[in-house]
């Protein structure tokens, strides 16, 4: 009895933790270049298992002895590309194949980001809106002074007169699984030996990377969660209600 309590209890707690994940990924559903996240689940017993390393493979255990408890095992970052979607804007810039905008950080961290959705400050410098300064090639801020400006595929900025202003810079990573998430759309890397050369990838003005969350499957996902969370809290109240008539029988036998 106390087995199912838990259970249940562990179910719920894991399906709360899957619908504010699924939130989360709808609520940026229009931010450009976002990447959705998904949560992966285990049992308990082969989390602790993973962790212990104690899984005998040549013993086998009783299915009323399994701990069927779910927990999150991991959260995994998608960075399959969304969609580019043409907006007509000069500081719009969307990447056509893997890679990142490096941003210099207000903070002094360097970030990177899908989201090309730039603006310029005041000294005319290519900006993005609350994280900072992108970086050209040479890694040094890109000043261009105007909106009136050209891109071809390589990230090479022209002004009217056809004279280089800049080139956007691209980072690509060997392995985008060790790249950790922040705010606003961004991530940060802490293994400078991850961070490789990107020479197959183009920039796309006047187009942004539209977020890689499917609404359809969000949608579905949400609501098998929220079935689930339901049928587990009415499973807990029969739960409980069974044990207040067991104690109740008991105390009327002493």
């Amino acid at each position: 009895m106390q087995k199912g309590f838990y259970d249940l209890t562990s179910g719920m707690l894991t399906q709360n933790r899957i619908l504010n994940n699924i939130s989360n990924n709808l609520g940026n559903l229009s931010t450009p270049g976002y990447k959705q996240d998904l949560l992966m689940t285990k049992t308990f017993d082969d989390r602790m298992q993973l962790r212990t390393g104690n899984r005998s493979k040549g013993t086998r255990t009783e299915l009323k002895e399994a701990a069927m408890m779910r927990v999150v095992d991991e959260i995994y970052t998608v960075h399959e590309q969304g969609a580019l979607e043409e907006t007509g804007r000069s500081l719009d810039f969307a990447i056509s194949g893997d890679g990142f905008f490096a941003i210099d950080g207000f903070d002094g961290k360097t970030y990177y980001s899908r989201n090309g959705s730039f603006t310029l400050d005041g000294d005319g410098a290519i900006m993005l809106q609350n994280v900072g300064y992108v970086q050209g090639k040479d890694k040094q801020h890109i000043v261009v002074k105007t909106d009136k400006l050209t891109s071809d595929s390589s990230g090479n900025l022209f002004n009217k007169n056809n004279e280089l202003l800049g080139s956007i810079g691209l980072v690509s990573f060997t392995d985008t699984d060790k790249l950790k998430k922040n705010g606003e759309g961004t991530f940060i890397n802490e293994d400078e030996g991850n961070i490789a050369q990107n020479e197959s990838s183009s920039i796309k003005q006047g187009f942004l990377e539209a977020s890689n969350v499917d609404l359809a499957d969000a949608f579905a996902d949400m609501i098998s969660s929220q079935r689930a969370f339901q049928s587990a809290s009415q499973i807990l109240k029969m739960y409980d209600e069974v044990m207040n008539q067991t104690v109740t029988a008991v105390s009327r036998i002493g």
